[in-house]
Formats: C-alpha cells, sequence, structure tokens
C-alpha cells in the first residue's frame, strides 16, 4: 500500500504545481506528503555537505515549515525533512528509510531535458530509487504558467516482454484507484511482419498482465502494436490521449536506454505526459 509520496523541493523552489497535480493522491486518508530537501554549500567554494552550516539549515528548515503549515491547513497529513548532502542521495535515501512510498518530482520542458532535471538528479534517483518515481513535466522558465493539471484518466502500462514490468501493477492500481483511472496495457512488436512466435508472446504478456491488474482489484484494456517502442508509445498517448505511462527500468548505470533515452526522455519532452518509472 503506497503510504508515503515523497515531494522533492528545492529550498525556495516552487512547489505548488505538484501539489496540485497530485491532490487526489495525495488527500487520501493514510497517504503522508514528505517534503525532502537537499541543503549544499554554494558551488565552486570546494566545501562538502558537513560544512553547511547551522544558519544555512535553519533558513532551509524555515521554508519547509512554512509550506509544512500551509499543507496541514488546507487538510494534508505532511512532514519535511532537510538535510546536508547532494539532492539524489538525500532523496533516495528517505525513500529507502520508507519502502511503502513514491517519489514525485518535477522536470522541465527544455529540448532533451535540462541536465539538473533528467540527466544528473532525476537519472540517479531513477537509477537507484528502491521505489517508483513519477516525472512531472514544467516549463523551465518559472515565469510562464504551469500546464494545466493532467487528471491521469487514462493509464498506458509499457510491457516489454517480460515479467519484471508488471511489478508496477500494484503502484499502477495505487493510482488508478486515487484518480479513478482507465489501464490499458501496450505491447510492442518488433517493425517486421508480426511471427507467430511474437504473438504467442504477446498473449502470453497479456495474459499474465490481466491476471496481475485484476489481483489488485484493476480491470486492463490491451494494446498490440508493431514498430519503434518509444515512438508506438508517444503516438498511442497523442493519439488516443492517455496522459500517464508507466514503465520500467533495469538500473543500469546511465539508466536504461529504452527507459530513459527513448521512451521517457521522448514522453517528457515532447508531448509533456507524466512518466511512472520503476526499477525492474
Amino acid at each position: 500500500m503506497l503510504r508515503h509520496v515523497i515531494l522533492p523541493v528545492e529550498p525556495s523552489g516552487e512547489w505548488r504545481p505538484s501539489v496540485e497535480w497530485l491532490r487526489p493522491l495525495l488527500r487520501r486518508q493514510g497517504t503522508e506528503v514528505v517534503l525532502v530537501g537537499a541543503v549544499q554549500p554554494p558551488f565552486g567554494t570546494g566545501l562538502t555537505a558537513s560544512d553547511v552550516g547551522d544558519q544555512i539549515r535553519e533558513e532551509a528548515a524555515g521554508y519547509f515549515r512554512s509550506i509544512e503549515s500551509a499543507l496541514r491547513d488546507e487538510g494534508f497529513s505532511v512532514r519535511h525533512v532537510v538535510r546536508a548532502g547532494a539532492p539524489d542521495a538525500v532523496i533516495t535515501d528517505e525513500a529507502r528509510a520508507r519502502p511503502e512510498s513514491m517519489i514525485a518530482m518535477p522536470t522541465h520542458a527544455r529540448r532533451g531535458l535540462a541536465r539538473l532535471a533528467l540527466g544528473s538528479v532525476a537519472e540517479s534517483v531513477i537509477r537507484t530509487a528502491t521505489v517508483p518515481v513519477l516525472l512531472l513535466r514544467f516549463p523551465s522558465d518559472p515565469a510562464l504558467p504551469p500546464p494545466r493539471p493532467v487528471t491521469f484518466q487514462k493509464v498506458l502500462v509499457a510491457l516489454d516482454g517480460g515479467e519484471l514490468a508488471l511489478g508496477m501493477a500494484p503502484w499502477v492500481a495505487e493510482l488508478a484507484r486515487a484518480f479513478g483511472s482507465s489501464v490499458t496495457l501496450i505491447h510492442v512488436l518488433p517493425a517486421r511482419p508480426a511471427l507467430a512466435a511474437d504473438l504467442e508472446t504477446s498473449d502470453r504478456v497479456f495474459a499474465a498482465g490481466r491476471a496481475r491488474f485484476k489481483s489488485a482489484g484493476i480491470e486492463v484494456e490491451t494494446l498490440l502494436t508493431s514498430g519503434d517502442p518509444a515512438e508506438e508509445v508517444t503516438e498511442a498517448c497523442r493519439d488516443r490521449g492517455f496522459d500517464l505511462v508507466a514503465c520500467t527500468t533495469h538500473g543500469r548505470t546511465g539508466v536504461a536506454r529504452w527507459v530513459l533515452g527513448s521512451v521517457a526522455e521522448e514522453i517528457v519532452r515532447a508531448s509533456g505526459v507524466p512518466v511512472l518509472v520503476a526499477r525492474g
């Protein structure tokens, strides 16, 4: 059961859009919002996390207390954690301490994805986190208004033919119940005339997917296509109105290219659809 949603917030950064997008999930009874902040010495000073002074910590903690107070006034169950250290390490350490959790991270709509957003912090979090990571896209220019909140009404779960991808089922089911979402499983065949073995694999994958989601209380539909996996998933989002994609990575250094190099990166950059990623 999902008990904690870990929401990384940069000190003095914007946090409200993430809360608004996830409000139905965050307001559920039994779900706690954990605001996580990492404080570091100024860049280029040569100082380490252990050199962060009490004044810097207290200033950051004061900012997080103000957010916590505002959310409590709105009926959220919330706490904050502020630690000195690299953001990715602080985030994943907090997730490791709360196994029944999900990390929700904003990314920014720059071409190729801002290096800070997906190339370093988020990529490292996805590679090392022991819990799923939900990527939410926002404009890179803080002067621009955030996009209209998505409703997560149509969730697309990308299956690669292995059993590991089905480990997403409990987490997708949590989101589906919170938002009243429909769930569709997609399997992409190679870009060639379908062979009997390919169709047998698809039947097996879909049967396993239906069974896994049914055990979580969710009925699913299926979608079989062929071609490049990234292009097919992106096209399905555009043409069929999916507003959340769930997929897995295998936690390799640099992160499995099928997930971050093409599917998730293309979806977040080009279509703006949030992506839920979990290690297989």
